[in-house]
């Protein structure tokens, strides 16, 4: 009869000690080799977004925002 492996999940910043053909302590358990491809992959995906140019509509927002803040007073908040 094979033993039955009990894991552990990792609390959020735990240190967790992991090899390249352990499984994931966090949830999904992922191997590592995985982990890693889909890390790849995200940080290309998220360095393309960050590439874009920001809409007019959200620079306007912001602009506004800003102006709207300027406008207040720091004593009343008004």
């Amino acid at each position: 009869m094979k033993e039955k492996r009990r894991t552990k999940t990792a609390k959020p910043g735990e240190q967790v000690k992991v090899t390249p053909n352990s499984v994931s302590p966090f949830k999904g358990n992922a191997s590592v080799p995985m982990q890693d491809l889909l890390g790849e992959k995200l940080r290309a995906y998220y360095d393309q977004v960050a590439l874009e140019p920001v809409p007019d509509r959200f620079e306007q927002l912001l602009k506004e925002l800003e102006a709207r803040s300027s406008e207040k007073s720091p004593v009343d908040g008004k």
